[in-house]
């Protein structure tokens, strides 16, 4: 039996594919109003259709390492569907070099989405959670976030950074 999540709204970035998509489907087959964060405008209509179109989710374009496209989008989301119950902290960037071949760049181009990114997503929220007493909050983090593997030291330290947070 599933759990009845009528009338909570749960957002998700990164929910156009894998973790995120299935969270989205997951949420929304037990009654929730799924709020869509994601890169792809197709991948997002697609998942729209699916799971009810717009009565059951909304969706909404943008980047968790644009700053100011995420500024824009909780105030988007506040406006038109209030706080959400759950915020899922999903989208994420994979890399795979070795260590001695990753570059400050490509630490920081992975920190952004994957640390900061987090950070953009949950922190706006918030406020409303706590003044309405209530809330969830999710980091999708990863199993190399708690122990290294070899050639993924940039993202093996975001994740890790994810659960000292």
């Amino acid at each position: 039996m599933a759990i009845d999540l009528s009338g909570k709204r749960v957002l998700i970035t990164g929910a156009s594919w894998g973790i995120g998509r299935a969270a989205a489907q997951a949420f929304a087959a037990c009654g929730a109003i799924v709020v869509a964060v994601a890169r792809s405008k197709d991948r997002l209509d697609a998942l729209a259709a699916e799971i009810g179109g717009p009565a059951r989710v909304a969706t909404f374009v943008a980047d968790v390492a644009d700053g100011p496209a995420m500024e824009a989008l909780a105030r988007a989301v506040i406006v038109g569907h209030g706080v959400p119950d759950v915020v899922i902290a999903n989208a994420g960037l994979g890399m795979d070099a070795r260590f001695e071949a990753t570059t400050d760049d490509d630490l920081r181009k992975v920190f952004e989405v994957n640390v900061f990114g987090v950070v953009r997503t949950i922190r706006p929220f918030l406020p409303g959670m706590v003044a309405r007493g209530s809330g969830r909050i999710l980091m999708v983090s990863s199993v190399v976030g708690k122990r290294g593997v070899p050639n993924y030291a940039a993202y093996s330290g975001s994740k890790f950074a994810l659960h000292g947070m």
